[in-house]
């Protein structure tokens, strides 16, 4: 990204903080659009409100790539004088023209891509925030060509990699859908097991059903939710209300005080395998020591799994546990 400024692209920041992408040496944001916090959907309602009043829509790629009746409604909703950037300046702390100035580059620069991290994701307006950026890109025509589209970053290096394997409750390995017959059959043959084609549960699903009593365990490794997910009220009662919890980690997080049992992870040191960038580039890693509780994070899944009575792998050493913490 700062090879592309150096290069003569041009930057819109919106962040509560004057992050380093706003000013270094060669790098200017040619916008900083310095949000309260809390106002992320109002910032975007406004910069959708200015493409839509000020004619900044790419109507043929709407119409050709959209639902035009469902456009209409957006647009109308978004046209509505609440949502103007004066409007929203009174609750975001950011000027009107300045959030003015920064739709219209966005609108008409050409090839525009947005790019966002946890920022937005992990946030009570999380869900929300990520339509209203699809809704951007979309009514101004920057999906689907070099140069342009919506760009999550991850939060930790191998999300991606994650994500790819399958690790969504809702697909399998190449986000195939576990509803589809022909998914489904095929990796039923592969593992020798039966699949639901019901979808499993997503965190805070989880946690909704361990408060109603039908969900009453959960393993995490690698993941403090209590810090990460929204609603910490929400999570902490999630958690005090299973029967079991068992928290897989380096350090005794967070998550780790609701805790019925805690193992311990290896570290990036200790481990084989790979990691996948948000390019899809796969990096190949090698540990340079064995891992210090005995077993890598895989291993004492396997031998979880072994023990609730899963056939699995068989070639795991029955290794000493003695010095696992639980």
């Amino acid at each position: 990204m700062k090879k592309r400024l150096r290069q003569g692209a041009k930057l819109i920041v919106v962040d509560p903080r004057r992050i380093d992408l706003v000013h270094t040496p060669h790098v200017e944001a040619a916008h900083h659009l310095p949000l309260l916090p809390g106002t992320n959907v109002a910032m975007l309602t406004a910069l959708a409100h200015v493409i839509v009043t000020e004619g900044l829509v790419n109507e043929t790629f709407v119409r050709e790539r959209c639902d035009w009746n469902e456009f209409e409604d957006w647009a109308a909703f978004v046209s509505d004088p609440r949502y103007s950037p004066e409007a929203v300046a009174k609750i975001s702390g950011v000027p009107a023209d300045l959030i003015r100035q920064a739709a219209r580059l966005y609108a008409t620069g050409g090839n525009a891509a947005i790019y966002y991290g946890l920022g937005v994701t992990e946030h009570s307006q999380g869900s929300t925030t990520v339509i209203a950026i699809a809704n951007l890109a979309m009514a101004t025509g920057n999906i689907g060509r070099p140069g342009v589209g919506v760009n999550p970053l991850r939060g930790q290096n191998n999300v991606q990699g994650a994500c790819d394997m399958g690790s969504f409750p809702h697909e399998l390995s190449g986000y195939r859908h576990i509803s589809n017959d022909a998914t489904r059959a095929m990796f039923e043959t592969l593992w020798g097991r039966s699949l639901d084609k019901e979808p499993g549960l997503r965190i805070p699903n989880m946690l909704d059903a361990a408060l109603d009593g039908s969900f009453r365990g959960i393993y995490i490794q690698g993941e403090d939710i209590l810090q990460s997910d929204p609603d910490t009220k929400h999570v902490a009662a999630g958690l005090a209300a299973m029967e079991c919890v068992v928290v897989q980690d380096l350090f005794l997080n967070e998550t780790a005080r609701y805790a019925h049992v805690f193992l311990p992870g290896s570290t990036f040191l200790e481990k084989d395998g790979t990691f996948t960038n948000a390019e899809r580039r796969i990096q190949r890693v090698r540990k340079v020591m064995a891992p210090k509780n005995g077993l890598a994070d895989w291993e004492i899944t396997q031998v979880i799994a072994q023990a609730m009575g899963s056939a699995g792998i068989t070639s795991i050493r029955r290794r000493s546990w003695t010095r696992l913490p639980c």
